[in-house]
C-alpha cells in the first residue's frame, strides 16, 4: 500500500501534513501529542513543527505527564525558534496572572530541559514574584518555589537554590501538605548530595521515607531509594548502595521499560562498580553503554546528562588504565558541560579532578598541576575555603607533586588536607582510609 499510494514523496510529504494539521485539532490530547509534532516533523516542516512545539496545552500536557523529553526529541529536530513563540503565547495570558505565572513555570521548566537557561531562570523568577502576590495560592506558590530551585540547581547556583527549597518544605509543613513536604524534602537532599553535605541529606532522605506511603508520586519510593542510594555511596556503604541501585533499576525495567530513568539508575549503578573492590569492569561498561545509548536517542549526544554519562564511562575507562581510550572523551566532554553549566558546577569540578589525575597519570605533571589549581580557585570561589570539593582537589595536587618528585610540597599539603578529609567524612570511610595509606607509605620515614 505505501508503494501504491506514498511512492512519490512529494505526495508522501502532503500526507503528512495533512494528518499534522488533523491531529492538530484533536480534542483527545494524548493522541495529538503523540501525533501533531511527529507528523511535522515526518513532513521536515521545521517552522511547523516549532509552531507546534510552543503551543502552551500541548506543553502543559507533557510537563504534567512528564513526556517532555518526547518534545526535547522534536525540539532538537526543529528550528529552536520556538522559544520566540512561547513568549508570544504567555503574553496573550498577561491578565490572568495566576495561569499566566503556572504556564510560565511548565515553559521555565521545558526551557530548562532545552539548557535554555537565561529565558529559564528568567521566566521562573517572574513568576514566582507572581505567585508571592498570591499567599493564598500555596500550591502553586510551592511549585514556583521548587522549579526555579531546580533551574539554579542546574547552573550550579547552589546556595540560593538550598533557601529556595528549604522555603519551600517551610510553606509546605505549614499548609501540612504532605506531596509538597515529601517533594521538597527529596530535591533539597538531591542539592545537599551535591554540595557534600552527605549526612543532612541522609536525614531528610530517611524522613521523606518514612512519610511516602503518604506523599504521593513526587516523592516516590523509586526516586528516593535511588536518592538514598547515592548519599550511602558518597559515604562509603558501597554495599547497600549497590544493593538499592540493582532493586530500584530492576523494578524500572520491570515497570516502565528501558526508560530515561532506567538509563540515570543504570549510570549510577555503572559509577559504583567500577569503584568496587574486585573486577566489576565489563558489567559497568554494559550499564555505561546502554545508559549512553538511551540518553543520546531521548536527550541528544549534546544535553549535559549524556555528556555526563559519557564522562562516567571515561572516568571508568581511565580507573582500568584505558589512558588512550579515556582521553578523548574527556577532552570532548569536560568542554562541552563546562560550557553548558559554568566552570564552579560541582560536576564540572568532579571532572576537571579526574581529568588532572589522567595528566598525572601520563607523566604530564605541568598540566595537571595547572588544572588543579584552576580547579582549587574555581572550587573556592564557589564553595568557600573548607569545602570537601577544595580539600580533595588540594589532596590531588599533593599526589602530584609526589610523582613528579616534588616531596617536600606533597609532604605539606598531605600534612594538612589529609586530617581534613578524615575530619569531613570520618576515618572509616574508604576515601579517607585509601588517602591515609598513600600518605603513610610515601612518607613512613619522612
Amino acid at each position: 500500500m505505501h508503494r501504491r499510494y506514498l511512492a512519490n514523496p512529494l505526495i508522501e510529504r502532503e500526507r503528512h501534513r495533512k494528518l499534522a494539521v488533523f491531529f492538530g485539532k484533536h480534542t483527545m490530547m494524548a493522541r495529538r501529542f503523540e501525533e501533531e509534532p511527529w507528523q511535522w516533523n515526518a513532513c521536515g516542516d521545521k517552522r511547523r513543527l516549532a509552531d507546534s512545539l510552543a503551543k502552551l496545552d500541548l506543553l502543559t500536557y507533557a510537563v504534567d505527564n512528564r513526556q517532555d523529553y518526547e518534545l526535547l526529541k522534536y525540539w532538537n529536530a526543529s528550528e529552536r525558534s520556538s522559544i520566540e513563540y512561547y513568549h508570544s503565547s504567555l503574553d496573550a495570558l498577561r491578565k490572568e496572572p495566576e495561569k499566566y505565572a503556572q504556564a510560565a513555570i511548565n515553559v521555565g521548566e521545558f526551557l530548562s530541559l532545552t539548557t535554555n537557561y537565561d529565558a529559564a531562570e528568567a521566566l521562573a523568577s517572574e513568576a514566582l514574584a507572581i505567585c508571592e502576590q498570591y499567599p493564598n495560592e500555596s500550591t502553586l506558590l510551592g511549585e514556583a518555589l521548587q522549579r526555579l530551585g531546580s533551574i539554579l540547581q542546574e547552573r550550579g547556583k547552589l546556595d540560593e537554590a538550598v533557601a529556595l527549597f528549604r522555603q519551600s518544605l517551610s510553606l509546605g509543613e505549614s499548609n501540612r501538605d504532605t506531596k509538597a513536604i515529601g517533594a521538597s524534602l527529596l530535591k533539597l537532599a538531591n542539592i545537599l548530595i551535591l554540595k557534600a553535605e552527605f549526612k543532612e541529606a541522609a536525614s531528610l532522605l530517611e524522613r521523606a521515607l518514612a512519610m511516602r506511603d503518604s506523599a504521593g508520586d513526587a516523592n516516590s519510593y523509586r526516586s528516593l531509594t535511588t536518592s538514598l542510594a547515592n548519599t550511602l555511596f558518597e559515604l562509603g556503604n558501597v554495599p547497600e548502595a549497590e544493593q538499592l541501585f540493582r532493586s530500584a533499576l530492576d523494578q524500572c525495567e520491570r515497570m516502565e521499560g528501558r526508560t530515561l530513568e532506567y538509563a540515570r539508575l543504570a549510570n549510577n549503578l555503572g559509577a559504583v562498580l567500577y569503584r568496587k573492590p574486585g573486577n566489576h569492569a565489563e558489567e559497568a561498561i554494559e550499564l555505561f553503554r546502554t545508559a549512553i545509548e538511551i540518553y543520546k536517542h531521548l536527550l541528544g549526544a549534546r544535553h549535559p546528562d549524556t555528556l555526563q554519562c559519557v564522562a562516567n564511562f571515561a572516568i571508568m575507562l581511565h580507573v582500568q588504565g584505558q589512558l588512550t581510550e579515556a582521553e578523548p572523551i574527556y577532552l570532548e566532554a569536560i568542554p562541552l558541560l563546562e560550557a553548558i553549566k559554568g566552570h564552579t558546577h560541582p560536576i564540572v569540578l568532579a571532572l576537571q579532578q579526574n581529568f588532572a589525575l589522567l595528566r598525572s597519570d601520563q607523566g604530564r605533571y605541568e598540566e595537571a598541576n595547572a588544572i588543579l589549581l584552576a580547579g582549587i580557585s574555581n572550587a573556592k570561589a564557589a564553595f568557600g575555603p573548607d569545602h570537601l570539593t577544595v580539600i580533595q582537589f588540594h589532596i590531588k595536587l599533593a599526589r602530584n607533586h609526589l610523582r613528579a618528585g616534588r616531596r617536600a610540597e606533597a609532604l605539606e599539603l598531605y600534612q594538612k588536607f589529609v586530617p581534613l578529609q578524615e575530619e569531613k567524612l570520618g576515618v572509616d570511610h574508604p576515601q579517607a582510609k585509601l588517602m591515609r595509606a598513600e600518605f603513610t607509605s610515601a612518607f613512613s620515614e619522612t
